[in-house]
């Protein structure tokens, strides 16, 4: 700065930081009363789908694994980590398999979500093996599907998830999704209701969710995601 433009009797205002901190303070108290109202619920509903589906289940995983792509279930940068997935994956894409998921997709968004969706993604064919030994079982730690990114046209907005055999054959393996924090700071989990073949549960893709260790057994889950746009109009194929 200039010599000429300083003024060295002004002096600098002072702050009030008991004042800055009260107005941070309630700010933040609003923001976190907001995120914790006690009657807020995952963004989820379920029902069974075997009626959509011309095989049953048994047959629907015998031809998923004998003509399905296979491979060990990838996080991240398309890297296996089995500390957070734990699982094998069989992604198969034919009309028989798609067009039900597609339909069931329409429904529920028309009467449930109400989003503007596009299409969905290959299905795949998820399988949890049981082991007693936690850190070898069958699982997939806390996560989103929804990916944080403006490099792409699209994002996920709906996951569905089909339990394929019912939950007598596994231990474990529950799917759980969080809900939200009650007034003292502890998660609320919600834990959808999958026991026979066919249930299904499909949620918002930003609801953070996992699938705990399978302890015993064989737990096989159809899984899916349905995309949307943030601007346009375009839907999904009837």
């Amino acid at each position: 700065m200039s010599r000429k433009l300083r003024n060295k009797s002004a002096k600098r205002p002072r702050l009030d930081y008991n004042e800055i901190r009260r107005e941070h303070n309630d700010w933040a108290r609003d923001l976190y009363d907001e995120a914790v109202k006690s009657d807020r619920r995952p963004n989820f509903t379920t029902l069974n789908v075997t009626d959509y589906f011309g095989l049953s289940w048994a047959e629907m995983a015998r031809e998923i694994q004998a003509k399905g792509l296979h491979d060990q279930a990838k996080v991240g940068e398309n890297r296996i980590d089995t500390r957070i997935r734990n699982v094998h994956v069989w992604t198969y894409d034919i009309p028989e398999l798609v067009n039900p998921i597609r339909k069931i997709f329409n429904e529920v968004n028309n009467n449930f979500f109400k989003m503007n969706i596009v299409d969905c993604q290959t299905p795949q064919m998820c399988v949890y093996y049981g082991n007693r030994n936690i850190t070898d079982a069958g699982h997939y730690g806390w996560h989103v599907d929804q990916v944080a990114t403006t490099k792409i046209a699209y994002r996920r907005r709906l996951s569905m998830s089909i339990l394929m055999n019912p939950s007598t054959q596994f231990e474990g393996g529950e799917l759980e999704l969080f809900s939200h924090l009650t007034s003292e700071g502890k998660p609320v989990i919600a834990k959808p209701a999958l026991v026979r073949s066919g249930d299904c549960v499909i949620f918002d893709s930003t609801v953070s969710h996992r699938v705990k260790p399978v302890t015993a057994g064989k737990r096989a889950a159809l899984v899916t995601w349905c995309f949307g746009e943030s601007f346009g109009s375009q839907h999904m194929p009837k």
